[in-house]
This record gives C-alpha cells, structure tokens and sequence, in this order.
C-alpha cells in the first residue's frame, strides 16, 4: 500500500524556543514495509516509512521509519478522542473505544463495577 500526500518537517530547537521549519507542503509518501529490525518495536512486524521530498542541497529527501503499531495505536486513541473506558464501564455502557488504553480503562472499570456491586 501507499498513501501520497502533504507534509510539513520542522526541527526542535529547545523547549525554550520554537521548532525551525525545514521544509512545507512537500510531497509524501507513506508505505508499510516489514520491519527492517528490532530496534523499535522488540519483535518482528511492519513499519510505516514516511518520505518527504525536500530541497535541501544535496538532501532529496527525509525518511523516517516508524514502528506501524505505534501508529495504528496512535490513530486509535486519536479516535477515542476524550471516551474514557473507565467510566463507560463504571455506568454500564457497552465498550464505545477501540485503542489499548481505552479496553484496558474498560477492563479495569468492569472489575471496579464488580467490586461496588459486591
């Protein structure tokens, strides 16, 4: 699979001072590709490599290798937007969220909901 889009890349100059662009609105290219190594994730899967075309002299290009469950976990809880797991159990709502941290929130209510009930 691949995703052209947009990106913008800026470069973090300090917590004190702001980030310094690179580059804007460069064309992107977003691929899923089995893991290279470990180093990321601690067992095999799949990255996303990100590319960003640039023109910076000699430098055609930024690419940038992401762990894809970090992502995908990433787009979840983006998703979940402010759901709180814990308090969908705790009132007996069925799960609405889908994320880790929102079933494990879930998960944790229900046995709270247990214990109240008790």
């Amino acid at each position: 699979m691949e995703i052209i889009t947009q990106a913008s890349v800026d470069i973090a100059a300090g917590e004190s001072r702001p980030a310094i662009p690179l580059c804007s609105d460069r064309r992107t290219t977003l691929v899923d590709r089995p893991s290279v190594n470990d180093l990321y994730t601690g067992c095999r899967g799949h990255d996303a490599v990100v590319t960003v075309e640039t023109e910076l002299g000699a430098v055609e290009g930024l690419i940038f290798a992401l762990p894809f469950t970090a992502i995908s976990e990433y787009v979840d809880q983006v998703r979940d937007g402010d759901l709180d797991g814990f308090e969908d159990a705790l009132n007996h709502l069925l799960p609405r969220g889908r994320s880790r941290k929102y079933i494990d929130a879930y998960t944790l209510g229900q046995v709270e909901a247990r214990g109240r009930a008790e």
